[in-house]
């Protein structure tokens, strides 16, 4: 299969480069190695197609690489790719002026890491509006009418393939979970827990509920309120699960279960595991990021559930391109798979080693 080499997009490309604006150059190198995402050739030549990709920050490594994604996509498809992101995760008002000027530059498409903020909402809506097809990229989105299409993870099977192995885990140990995601509520989140709890036997639960379920095995972790309109600086402190985790273990020592909705949070998980005396307990997260798998490789993580940014960016950069060149409208939700990532096999789980995590992973 043919990897990418260092090949420039169209001289009409963009990238941003400073806050709240889109800047023109010339040109941009895009460089590649071998992964299951690549393997195009460029098209023929056919229409025009202008690509417009509003992530949430230029720092954020999810972010990062879904903009990797949409330019090796561009430069297979001969399409134009415009970018811009915030200035730190939660930016609404540089994301609703990126989409103000990807609207007035008249773009085929627009692909967005979206953040559920009114103003983001009004400003796809608008796009629409405009005849310019929206797709989300990431997961399923609380968006609703604002966007035509998501291209991302299934959180619930992300979830429940971790539960699952945890389950495999414990063998005939009864689960005492700990559930800890700082970024929870919202539908990824509900549905991400609600698959793991149904992994690991606890709940039976429709993929598709908007509800958070409960199970009497869960002793600690409620989900998080949603968050501000406004988010804070890119230097504020992140979101910590420190201190719930340890609150958790020190009112119940019996925890032998924790679900990590991100690898930030099996890290503090960890942290926390450790400071009460490296008690036998099960971490495993839903992120997948290259963080989320190096602990596994170490062994303080079970498990974790990978996805692939880059994959979706593609998959979306094509979707705008067949709309364009082949009149194919994009709408619903198309997986773009997930990987349970584990040092250790499981009998009757389905699971990839810690050296294929290691290559398809970000961040």
């Amino acid at each position: 299969m043919p990897c990418f080499g260092a090949r420039p997009l169209s001289a009409g490309a963009w990238r941003r480069r400073v806050a709240g604006l889109l800047v023109p150059v010339a040109m941009v190198a895009a460089t590649a190695s071998c992964d299951r995402s690549d393997g195009e050739t460029p098209d023929e030549p056919g229409p025009a197609v202008k690509v417009g990709l509003v992530t949430s920050s230029e720092t954020n490594p999810f972010a990062l690489k879904l903009t990797d994604g949409a330019e090796r996509a561009a430069l297979a498809h001969g399409a134009t790719l415009m970018t811009a992101a915030g200035r730190f995760d939660g930016d609404a008002a540089s994301l609703v002026t990126a989409i103000k000027t990807m609207i007035d530059s008249e773009v085929d498409g627009i692909l967005i890491s979206p953040i559920p903020d009114a103003a983001v909402v009004g400003a796809l809506q608008n796009a629409r509006a405009a005849g310019i097809p929206v797709i989300a990229l990431g997961s399923s989105t609380d968006l609703g009418t604002a966007v035509d299409a998501v291209f991302g993870i299934d959180n619930f099977r992300a979830g429940l393939a971790v539960g699952e192995y945890a389950r495999a885990t414990l063998g005939g140990r009864s689960p005492v979970v700990a559930m800890l995601d700082p970024a929870s509520g919202g539908r990824p989140g509900v549905q991400r827990e609600n698959g793991f709890l149904a992994g690991l036997g606890l709940v039976d639960v429709d993929s598709g509920a908007t509800e958070r379920a409960t199970a009497a095995g869960v002793v600690c972790g409620e989900p998080a309120p949603d968050p501000p309109a406004t988010a804070a600086p890119a230097t504020a402190a992140p979101a910590t699960a420190v201190t719930p985790a340890t609150a958790c273990l020190a009112a119940h020592p019996q925890v032998n279960v924790v679900f990590a909705g991100s690898d930030e949070a099996a890290l503090d998980a960890h942290t926390s595991i450790q400071a009460a005396g490296g008690r036998d307990v099960v971490v495993v997260s839903a992120d997948g990021g290259c963080a989320g798998v190096r602990a596994v490789s170490e062994g303080w993580a079970a498990a974790t559930s990978q996805q692939y940014p880059r994959t979706m960016a593609r998959q979306g950069v094509e979707a705008v391109v067949a709309s364009v060149r082949d009149g194919k409208n994009v709408s619903g939700f198309h997986d773009t798979g997930v990987t349970l990532i584990a040092a250790t096999p499981r009998s009757g789980v389905r699971s990839a080693d810690v050296a294929t995590g290691l290559s398809d992973c970000w961040g």
